[in-house]
């Protein structure tokens, strides 16, 4: 399956959410996938990325890590999508979950990403003008050294 590894926020609307559901099956199809599957960073949905530091949820963090890596191993993931944007690094716990995560996909998966990189270096998911065409490589390796050096 293609996995698509985001940070959804609560501002997301059910009808958002059904768009974002279309667009990652069309991928997955196109990619000749059997499935997909949306892996967000932090496992509860938060309208305000500034409160997570307060909400921080271990129960759930540990949760998100051990169901990631069994995902990797259960299914025989080979590809990943990147579309994470900078939300991410708005909270200190973010960006150290977003390392802790990344670190735990196997190296041999091929990382895609569709659309721009942010000017922060950041994959988004493109969801206004996504099309098929606008997919590329994304270096993870080089991601890492770049932002968590």
């Amino acid at each position: 399956p293609l996995v698509l590894f985001t940070f959804f926020r609560e501002d997301h609307s059910l009808a958002k959410w059904g768009i974002t559901i279309k667009k990652v099956n069309k991928l997955s199809e196109a990619l000749g996938k059997d499935g997909w599957l949306i892996i967000n960073i932090y496992p509860l949905r938060i309208k305000d990325v500034s409160e997570i530091d307060q909400i921080e949820n271990k129960e759930f963090i540990l949760y998100n890590r051990k169901f990631m890596s069994n995902l990797f191993k259960k299914y025989n993931v080979k590809t990943v999508w990147a579309a994470w944007g900078d939300k991410v690094f708005e909270s200190d716990f973010l960006k150290k979950e977003l390392k802790i995560l990344l670190n735990r996909i196997p190296v041999n998966v091929e990382w895609i990403t569709i659309g721009e990189i942010t000017r922060k270096g950041n994959p988004v998911f493109d969801g206004k003008s996504l099309k098929f065409t606008k997919m590329k490589p994304f270096d993870i390796k080089v991601y890492l050294k770049k932002h968590y050096r």
